[in-house]
């Protein structure tokens, strides 16, 4: 997990337009990209937890195959800041360019590493988690 520090972690979004609807029927589609296994698996459990239907990418590469590929809807795309060969703000202009109507959640890690610390009382979730939680939500 991320640490729960609000000087660690800032969640960059875009805003949303409420009028859109989901495009995975009623539950919406995250793509989650981040190249450490264990944050990206913390990211995908909050995420299910919460509701929403979530799928992970690696890498870059394996990212811009589902963004590309018409088979796959997604309706918001979170990304790490910085990623092996491509930046999360240059990803997000690559998802937007095949698929306009997407919404992007950029996570800056300033130092972050995985810890259980600070955990909400009432849903044992670390405070990153409900704050990520809200803004996807505010998004969606």
């Amino acid at each position: 997990m991320l640490t729960a520090s609000n000087d660690e972690v800032t969640l960059n979004t875009v805003q949303a337009d409420p009028s859109q609807e989901t495009l995975y029927g009623d539950t919406p589609t995250i793509l989650v990209v981040e190249d450490r296994d264990e944050i990206a698996h913390n990211i995908v459990d909050v995420m299910e937890d919460a509701g929403f239907h979530t799928v992970s990418a690696a890498s870059v590469e394996e990212a811009v195959e589902m963004l590309t590929d018409d088979d796959r809807n997604f309706d918001l795309l979170v990304s790490d800041e910085h990623l092996p060969g491509m930046e999360g703000e240059e990803l997000a202009q690559v998802a937007h360019d095949y698929r306009p109507e997407i919404k992007v959640m950029i996570i800056r890690n300033r130092d972050a590493q995985p810890t259980g610390e600070a955990a909400n009382d009432e849903t044992g979730r670390p405070l990153w988690a409900d704050e990520m939680v809200d803004q996807v939500s505010a998004l969606l």
